[in-house]
This record gives C-alpha cells, sequence and structure tokens, in this order.
C-alpha cells in the first residue's frame, strides 16, 4: 500500500485579470488545489494550517478570505465557502483554524484567496502573489507539505473614473420675486444630470444671494421634492427627499440617496415656508 500524502498544484480559472478597480469586492488573487492519494482505500488527510502565502500589495487589501468548493476549479462557478481564520503579518498571509478541510484519499479539493480592494491611490508597482515554500500545508499528522505556485499577473491597481455631475437652474413654476408671510411657495428648482458612471448623492448644498439676512429666520422649514418634470406643481409636488437644514446664508440638504444611472437627469424644487412679509427671490446653487 502506498503511503499517503498531498499534492499541491496551481489553478487559475477564474482569477481577477491584471486591473483591479478600487471598490471591488471578494476578487479572487490566487488559486491551488489539493490532491491526496495512498493510504487505505477509506482514508482521508486533515489540514490544520495554509502558511507563508507572500504578496507585496496587502496593505491595499481588506476582509481577505480563503474559499473552498470540492467541486468546482473555477472561482465564481460552483459553491465556495469561506474556510479558517486569515491572519496577515508583514507581506506574508497564513490561514489557521481550519475546521473542515478533510480530504479523503482520492479526491481534490479547491481553494482562493479572494479580498476587497481599498488601494485609492496610483498604479501600484509590481504587485504580486504567490506561494514558494517547502512547509506550506501543514496537516493533523504533523507533516508539512510544500508548494511552489506563482500568480505573477502584476496587478494594476485604479481608482475609478469620477461621474460628471451637472447642474442646472430650473424655474418652471417657481413663486414669483415676493412673497407673503406664512406663504409656502417653491423658491428654488434645478436639475442634476449624470454622466461617466453611475453615481449616488448624498448631500445638497445651496448658497442664497442677495440681502437675505438668516435663511432660517426668513423661512419656517423647508423640502425638496424629486420631480419628473422641469415644471414645479403644487397639486403634484413629486416625492420629498432628504432633511432640509436653513443656516445663516446656507442651504443644506442631507440624508438623501439619489442613485443616477448613467446619462439620467432628475428634477428637484424647493420648497419653503414664508416667515416675514416680503423677500427677493435671488437664490443660486450648486451641490455636492
Amino acid at each position: 500500500m502506498l503511503a499517503q500524502s498531498a499534492t499541491i498544484s496551481t489553478i487559475s480559472g477564474g482569477l481577477t485579470a491584471s486591473t483591479v478597480t478600487t471598490g471591488q469586492t471578494q476578487v479572487a488573487f490566487i488559486g491551488f488545489q489539493v490532491s491526496v492519494s495512498g493510504g487505505a482505500p477509506a482514508s482521508s488527510l486533515t489540514f490544520t494550517k495554509f502558511d507563508n502565502i507572500g504578496c507585496n500589495f496587502i496593505s491595499s487589501l481588506s476582509n481577505i478570505k480563503l474559499y473552498r468548493s470540492t467541486t468546482s476549479n473555477t472561482y465564481g462557478t460552483g459553491t465556495f465557502v469561506p474556510v479558517g481564520t486569515v491572519s496577515t503579518s508583514g507581506n506574508t498571509i497564513t490561514i489557521n483554524s481550519l475546521v473542515s478541510e478533510t480530504i479523503p484519499t482520492g479526491s481534490t479539493y479547491y481553494y482562493f484567496l479572494a479580498a476587497d480592494d481599498i488601494y485609492s491611490g496610483a498604479t501600484k508597482y509590481d504587485p504580486q502573489i504567490f506561494i514558494n515554500t517547502g512547509s506550506f500545508a501543514t496537516a493533523t499528522n504533523g507533516t508539512t507539505y510544500s508548494a511552489w505556485i506563482s500568480n505573477y499577473v502584476g496587478y494594476t491597481f485604479t481608482s475609478p473614473t469620477p461621474p460628471t455631475v451637472t447642474v442646472t437652474a430650473q424655474t418652471g413654476g417657481l413663486a414669483g420675486a415676493t412673497l407673503s408671510y406664512g406663504q409656502s411657495a417653491a423658491i428654488f428648482g434645478f436639475s442634476v444630470k449624470v454622466t461617466g458612471t453611475t453615481a449616488t448623492l448624498g448631500q445638497f448644498n445651496f448658497n442664497a444671494d442677495g440681502n437675505t439676512g438668516t435663511l432660517q429666520t426668513l423661512f419656517g422649514s423647508g423640502v425638496l421634492y424629486s420631480s419628473a418634470t422641469n415644471t414645479f406643481n403644487p397639486a403634484s409636488p413629486g416625492t420629498p427627499v432628504g432633511t432640509v437644514g436653513f443656516n445663516g446664508n446656507n442651504v443644506t440638504v442631507s440624508s438623501l440617496n439619489e442613485a443616477f444611472t448613467v446619462g439620467q437627469t432628475k428634477y428637484y424644487f424647493l420648497v419653503a415656508t414664508q416667515i416675514f412679509s416680503s423677500y427677493s427671490n435671488t437664490d443660486k446653487a450648486g451641490s455636492t
């Protein structure tokens, strides 16, 4: 009867291409398979640790995980489950606490190391990940097994292209230049168009122009409506969004979650309650 042994070799199905963009999650950077042979027909080999995975871009990663499949050698195809506890030290990745990695004789298990990309700088110099050690896999019988696996893709880390946001004033349906005490009226309108990539906007900021004094004493409250048209209709103003705040000559609309597809335009109208008896409506706006 042949002595039981394990063979570790590289697999590349489903590995990421050479360019990785900030914000990508659970990108597979290296893969390997463990095949067990020899020993009694019903025997198995249990592994407790995979060690000494070299990686010179660990600082660019977060949420590093090792995934295992018993049936698929292509990451993202079939069922993969996270196994073990990943730790890092310098440029080395270790997977400890493997509790279910018992591989029967005649079987092969497939593993991929994946992580989230948090790198936000320019191109990172020559990023590499590899296994190059005589003591990579440790089994419960005390034997260590070697692996010589390189994934010298030379990854390029890039930041996503920011969207272009265009803001245009909209005057249809706005109140006249003079507002009366207690009146509720649309005092400002604008459209937002996003091009280039998708975007989700979380806040709008407006700056009032003219002798407005303090806006919080002029207006009792404010509501920003998202409208399907570029003309405000008091009978059908649209959907209230965000939280409006007046402070000095500034208007802030916070707590937004305005998602835009590429090329989409949305219309917004600010409705306020008038406190003083007269006011020259000369607001101008920008957005962030």
